[in-house]
Parts: C-alpha cells; sequence; structure tokens
C-alpha cells in the first residue's frame, strides 16, 4: 500500500482514496470497527474542506463589498469637487478648488483605495473650518460613505484571515486523515494474519487511478453516410450545365416551377421587388 502524497488536494485525497477504501470497507461487514476508525477521518477532513470552501466564498463576497463602497465614495468626492467647482466660479485653478483639489478631484477618486481614505480625511478637516454651507453639507455623506469603507475593509482582512485558519485546519485533518488510513493498513493486516497481503487490495493503487477516471472504451458516432451527388445534365449551347433532379425529387421540383417563376417575373417588372418573399 502507498499513501497518496500530502501535497495532494484534500478533494483529490477525499473521493480518489478515501471513498475508495470506504467502500471496499464496508463490503465486509466483519470490518466495521475499522471503517468507524476511519469515516472519523474522513468526515472531519470534509467537513475541513467545506468550511474552507465558505471562508473562500466569504473572502470574494467581501471584495465586492468593499469595491461597492468604494465606488459609493469615489461618487461622493466627485459630487463634493462639483460642488466646489461651482462654489469657485467654474474654475479649476480657483484658490478655493486649489485648496481642497490641489492636484484635482482624480487625485484621490483614482488613487489606491488606502491613498484615497487619507486624501477624504484631509478634505474632512479642512471642511471643519469651511463656512459655505453648500461645500459644509457635503461632510455628513463623504463621512458616512468613508466609514462604510473601513468597515468593509475590516471585514475582508477578517475574511482572509479565517481563510488562513481554515487552512491551517485542513492541513490539520489532513495529517490526521493520513493517520487514518495508514492505521487501517496496520489493522486489516492484523484482521487477515493467515494471509496479510489481502490488505493490498483494499487500496487504489496510484499508479492507476488516474486511469480509472477513463473509459475503457469511448464511444464513436456512426458515420455519416455520403449522398450520391447528381449526375450533371450536359448544358445547351449558351447555358450552364446544372445538376440533374433526382426522381424522387422531380414532382416537388416541377410544382414549385410556376411559383420561381413568377417571383422573377414580379422582380424584373417591377424593378422594386414587389410581391417578392
Amino acid at each position: 500500500m502507498r499513501l497518496p502524497a500530502f501535497t495532494m488536494g484534500a478533494e483529490t485525497m477525499l473521493i480518489n482514496f478515501g471513498l475508495y477504501l470506504i467502500a471496499q470497507l464496508k463490503a465486509d461487514p466483519l470490518l466495521a470497527a475499522i471503517l468507524t476508525t476511519f469515516e472519523a477521518a474522513q468526515e472531519a477532513l470534509t467537513q475541513a474542506l467545506s468550511a474552507f470552501r465558505a471562508a473562500a466564498a466569504t473572502v470574494v463576497e467581501t471584495i465586492a463589498a468593499r469595491d461597492r463602497q468604494n465606488s459609493l465614495l469615489t461618487s461622493e468626492v466627485q459630487k463634493f469637487g462639483q460642488t466646489v467647482r461651482r462654489a469657485g466660479g467654474n474654475d479649476y485653478g480657483s484658490p478655493l478648488y486649489r485648496h481642497y483639489f490641489p492636484d484635482g478631484t482624480t487625485s484621490v477618486t483614482v488613487a489606491p483605495i488606502s491613498v484615497q481614505i487619507v486624501r477624504v480625511e484631509q478634505i474632512l478637516m479642512k471642511l471643519e473650518t469651511e463656512e459655505d454651507e453648500t461645500l459644509t453639507a457635503h461632510a455628513a455623506p463623504l463621512t458616512t460613505s468613508l466609514n462604510d469603507l473601513k468597515t468593509a475593509i475590516q471585514n475582508r482582512d477578517d475574511a482572509i484571515i479565517q481563510r488562513i485558519r481554515a487552512r491551517i485546519e485542513i492541513n490539520n485533518n489532513k495529517r490526521a486523515w493520513f493517520d487514518a488510513y495508514r492505521k487501517t493498513y496496520y489493522l486489516l493486516r492484523k484482521h487477515f494474519r493467515a494471509n496479510p497481503n489481502v490488505a493490498e487490495g483494499f487500496y487504489r493503487r496510484m499508479e492507476t487511478y488516474r486511469e480509472d477516471d477513463v473509459p475503457a472504451e469511448t464511444p464513436t458516432e456512426e458515420p455519416i453516410a455520403e449522398q450520391p451527388a447528381a449526375p450533371v445534365v450536359p448544358a445547351a449551347p449558351g447555358t450552364s450545365a446544372v445538376p440533374a433532379v433526382p426522381p424522387e425529387q422531380a414532382p416537388t421540383a416541377v410544382a414549385a416551377a410556376p411559383a420561381a417563376m413568377a417571383a422573377f417575373a414580379v422582380g424584373r417588372d417591377g424593378d422594386k421587388g414587389e410581391g417578392v418573399a
């Protein structure tokens, strides 16, 4: 019996080797005690893997929430920038505009999130001494958006830490799984003491487990029979050669001829195609 590599993914271990061993043990009621020992380790690793997947999903969700809050803060900064521009006489070079946005609004809106937070905090500090109520009215929404972004960032950081812990739990349970997997081998050899080599048959071979997932015979599609080409009727002088109409299609072709000629005539006479479908 060869152990799977520890670096193998937990899901591969659980499905390709754990379930295989469990199925073999279940086939013999006398091995119920050994089965119980290994099933506990299999279930623990299964739960650890599920917890990791949930933690990884939470990380993605919190990143999306952070990006949404970042977009909302960016929108509030842009609104404030427009108000400042109008208050400064629609002049980007006015002292008022340069006071709040010395490098323009894009220096805040397109900056990395950590830099954006610092610059919004600087804007809020300047608004504390501002007397123009049209400008100070933006302080509350800016503050709310900024705090929401900080909360979203903290949630993302917490989720990443939880994912790291879940990964550690997977590794811990993988070690326990390996110990239980190895233990079943010695227990099986002890059970079959008259012929210990019987234990080898309970474990999936490392050399062939990938080949087992491929069908022995790959089904193929039935070949499509080629239709014989229609014979070509020799061309009359001044015309092009055309395929002959097969006998079974002759009635249909003859019946369709008057309608086709009528449509051709309408198109030629009207020169606009009136009546042509």
